[in-house]
């Protein structure tokens, strides 16, 4: 077999294919919910269209640069609320990284790369729903979290609010089409990243995600452990290394030190505390994405661009459901780290 089926096709673009008993019900009203909270995120005010797109995401609502938002409860608190330990406490701290676009740094000229569209909402839905607290950077990056020292703003906002959590969850966005072998019928639809020196916390909590993942009928593993290939849209099989010619191998477990997965564990050393500590990894199908990219990636079952909401609907409350069985996963085991 050379290409990938029709089925593995279909499935990037119409999340019915993966679960079609989920109610409809739930799965729009997550998706009212996830387009509100990310055009309060990344539509400036002034936009009265309301409509996400791409370029949006740069500047997003931000006033100043790096400006973040720290959610409990769905509101965006104030540092004197943030202060009192009553309102965070025994929750799941949350941050998604690159809710906006991140700007890079290590290259010449510098320049923004693109957002993990639709982790920002989804981030600030969890923390209405769920004990969680969310930090979100709102637009106007300077640099990126995930390759920055420690001093970066939203390292700076985890040290200040992770004494006391129950764990940690880095959200993230990945390019879809990620496979482990032409004959699978689906895509990768999340990995999850433990970091190189993870804990027994932590990996417990990635197996609990496998294991809920599949009862969602969402493909789903932990990074650290696997290596997939990548799925080339133009040729029907894998892409290839330019230069050698072979195919194309990737691993998404958190491996840099400086990525925040990471950094939560240098935070525990300091409060001699063992929490999980995980990068969640999002495929395209399972995330809300901007009208203006791929027709907002969700096609209808004829291929045409415009995009259908019913599969744009049950693909974020895949999403949504995957992230909340992360947060249970770590809520479950509360009493590890004591």
């Amino acid at each position: 077999m050379t290409t990938v089926s029709p089925e593995f096709i279909l499935a990037l673009r119409d999340a019915q294919v993966i679960a079609p008993e989920l109610p409809q019900a739930d799965a729009f009203d997550t998706l009212a919910w996830l387009e509100a909270y990310e055009r309060s995120i990344v539509v400036p005010p002034g936009n009265k269209v309301g409509k996400l797109v791409l370029a949006d995401y740069r500047v997003g609502t931000a006033t100043k640069p790096d400006e973040l938002a720290v959610y409990v409860g769905g509101v965006a608190r104030t540092d004197e609320e943030l202060a009192d330990s009553r309102l965070t406490s025994g929750s799941t701290l949350l941050s998604a990284d690159h809710a906006t676009d991140p700007y890079k740094i290590s290259e010449e000229p510098h320049h923004y790369i693109s957002a993990d569209h639709g982790t920002g909402g989804l981030a600030r839905l969890l923390s209405q729903d769920q004990a969680v607290t969310s930090i979100v950077p709102l637009g106007r990056q300077t640099w990126n979290a995930a390759v920055a020292p420690d001093t970066h703003p939203i390292k700076e906002a985890m040290g200040r609010l992770f004494p006391g959590k129950l764990g940690f969850i880095s959200l993230h966005g990945m390019y879809s089409g990620k496979l482990f072998d032409l004959s699978d019928d689906t895509e990768i639809h999340a990995l999850v990243g433990l970091g190189p020196t993870p804990n027994e916390q932590s990996r417990q909590v990635a197996e609990h995600i496998v294991q809920a993942a599949a009862d969602l009928d969402l493909k789903v593993r932990i990074g650290n452990d696997e290596k997939y290939k990548l799925y080339n849209p133009i040729t029907g099989g894998y892409k290839l290394d330019p230069e050698t010619g072979k195919e194309r191998e990737g691993q998404l477990m958190a491996k840099s030190p400086k990525m925040t997965t990471n950094f939560a564990h240098r935070l525990m050393a300091e409060t001699q505390v063992q929490v999980p500590s995980i990068q969640l990894e999002l495929a395209r199908v399972l995330r809300l994405i901007p009208s203006d990219l791929d027709g907002g990636w969700h096609r209808d079952r004829h291929g045409n661009r415009h995009g259908d909401r019913m599969a744009k609907a049950m693909g974020v409350h895949l999403g949504y459901l995957l992230a909340v069985e992360a947060v249970k996963a770590i809520e479950g085991g509360r009493s590890a780290g004591n």
